[in-house]
C-alpha cells in the first residue's frame, strides 16, 4: 500500500519529471526551413517579429521565452513542498506549452517552413505528465500546521 507521502513524492516527481521535458522540448527543433532548424524560441521570435500576430496569440509568442522560467519557479516550488502553488504555475505551464505544442504538431507545413516534430512531441509529452500529477498534488498537499503560542 502506498501511504500518502509516498504518492506526494511520486507526484513530486512526475511533475518535475514532466517540466524537465517540456523545458527540453522547447529547445529542440520546432521548424525546418531549408536547412536550419530553429527551436521554439527562434521561432516564435521569427514569427513575432515578422508577422506580428494579433490578439492571444500576439501574447502568447511574447510570453513564450518566460516559458523555462515559469518551468524553473514551479520545479522550485515543488522542491521546496510548496505543493499547491508549484502545481498550479506548473500546471499553467503545461497548458500554455502542451497547447503551442498540438498547435504546431497539427499544423501543416509550408512552402517555406516544415513543423518538425522532435520538439513539439517532446514537448507534450512533458506536459501530459504534468497535467496528471498537478491534480494529485494538489489533493495530497497538506495544509500547513499551525502552533500554539
Amino acid at each position: 500500500m502506498i501511504t500518502a507521502g509516498q504518492r506526494d513524492a511520486i507526484a513530486r516527481g512526475v511533475a518535475v519529471l514532466g517540466l524537465v521535458v517540456v523545458v527540453v522540448g522547447t529547445f529542440l527543433p520546432w521548424l525546418r526551413s531549408g536547412h536550419a532548424t530553429r527551436n521554439s524560441y527562434r521561432a516564435s521570435g521569427t514569427i513575432r517579429r515578422i508577422i506580428h500576430p494579433p490578439g492571444p496569440l500576439g501574447v502568447l509568442f511574447t510570453v513564450w521565452p518566460l516559458l523555462a522560467v515559469a518551468a524553473a519557479a514551479a520545479i522550485a516550488l515543488l522542491v521546496l513542498r510548496m505543493r499547491r502553488l508549484g502545481a498550479l504555475i506548473g500546471l499553467l505551464t503545461a497548458l500554455l506549452a502542451g497547447g503551442a505544442a498540438f498547435e504546431a504538431v497539427r499544423s501543416a507545413s509550408s512552402a517555406y517552413a516544415a513543423v518538425v516534430t522532435s520538439g513539439p512531441t517532446a514537448t507534450l509529452i512533458g506536459a501530459g505528465l504534468i497535467i496528471v500529477a498537478a491534480p494529485v498534488c494538489f489533493v495530497t498537499a497538506r495544509p500547513a500546521r499551525r502552533s500554539n503560542p
